[in-house]
């Protein structure tokens, strides 16, 4: 018997911070947090910026998505090191000279958005589908993308601060890159529940006290939950050492990030920026494809392409 979905249906749209933070599972709000987070709203309070800098290349990258960015993290991250990672980071970007305040304030929402928020949506659009498992057609899915790793292996000043929200007990500290294709960062799924997951509109909430016990909450109405004879769902292996349960830092660090891409509006933005660049790569297998018209595949790639260019305006409609 199907489930009734209505419970498990969160509508998160962009929406103004809250007067108060509500730190993650009721962390001690501490001085720290509560200035990083008065910044925040600050910022979010801007109507514009005052002037061209590095971060406000980006046109519709405002003050409001800033401060709701690095407010909402702030709130969702899991664990304390994350939560204080992110308040140093805010509060360490206060200059004697306030335009220069909100330079550095841009720059680090920017990198949020471009080296922690975004890579958890490229795989939706740029990542072939992986291999089914060999049970049920179930699709492997990461949790956490590995490109994480990948700016982790880079050297970013900011770098260790991915770590720091992705910190947990030490004797099991996240690495880099290959750290994140361990089968604790996989969970296989249904090819519906798979793309939805990709995208962040789906993702699992603890239940507190029932160790790898999950809500399956979504942000859009679906057929999903029609499929579904409970939810919650406890996850279980029939082999454990050969096949470990997801990892819960994994399972909650993509439910913070999906609820900071559409509570902030930052999934908005960066869902038209990828799609404008996959539209560009689009764009050149047509050009690549022009003169080779007699191929199937060729004519039937080009006309995808053709008609994702035509929904965003960069080509014309045909008479």
């Amino acid at each position: 018997m199907a489930i009734d979905p209505q419970p498990f249906i969160i509508p998160l749209a962009p929406c103004a911070l809250p007067p108060s933070p509500a730190l993650f599972h009721d962390i001690r709000l501490t001085d720290d947090h509560k200035r990083a987070y008065a910044t925040a709203r600050m910022l979010e309070a801007l109507t514009a910026w005052p002037g061209p800098t590095p971060s406000w290349r980006r046109p519709v990258f405002t003050p409001t998505i800033a401060g709701r960015v690095l407010g909402q993290l702030l709130c969702e991250v899991p664990g304390v090191q994350g939560v204080d990672g992110v308040a140093r980071e805010i509060n360490g970007c206060t200059r004697p000279d306030d335009v220069e305040t909100l330079r550095a304030l841009a720059d680090l929402a920017a990198y949020y958005m471009d080296c922690l928020l975004e890579p958890f949506l490229q795989d939706a659009y740029f990542v072939e589908e992986e291999g089914k498992a060999a049970d049920g057609g179930l699709y492997t899915t990461s949790i956490v993308p590995h490109e994480l790793g990948v700016y982790a292996r880079q050297g970013s000043d900011r770098t260790q601060l991915v770590w720091d929200i992705l910190e947990r007990r030490n004797e099991c500290n996240v690495g880099g890159e290959e750290q994140l294709k361990c089968s604790q960062n996989k969970i296989p799924l249904i090819y519906m529940a798979h793309k939805m997951f990709q995208k962040m509109d789906i993702w699992f909430t603890a239940v507190e006290g029932s160790p790898d016990t999950y809500t399956l909450e979504s942000r859009i109405p679906n057929d999903l939950f029609a499929v579904m004879e409970e939810n919650p769902v406890t996850f279980r292996s029939k082999d454990p050492a050969r096949l470990p349960l997801p990892d819960p830092l994994y399972i909650s660090f993509h439910r913070a990030v999906a609820r900071v891409l559409h509570l902030s509006g930052a999934g908005q933005y960066i869902t038209l920026q990828l799609s404008l660049r996959r539209a560009r790569e689009l764009s050149g297998i047509t050009e690549r494809l022009g003169t080779r018209l007699d191929h199937r595949d060729d004519l039937e790639a080009q006309a995808v392409a053709l008609k994702l260019l035509r929904m965003l305006g960069m080509v014309a409609e045909p008479e």
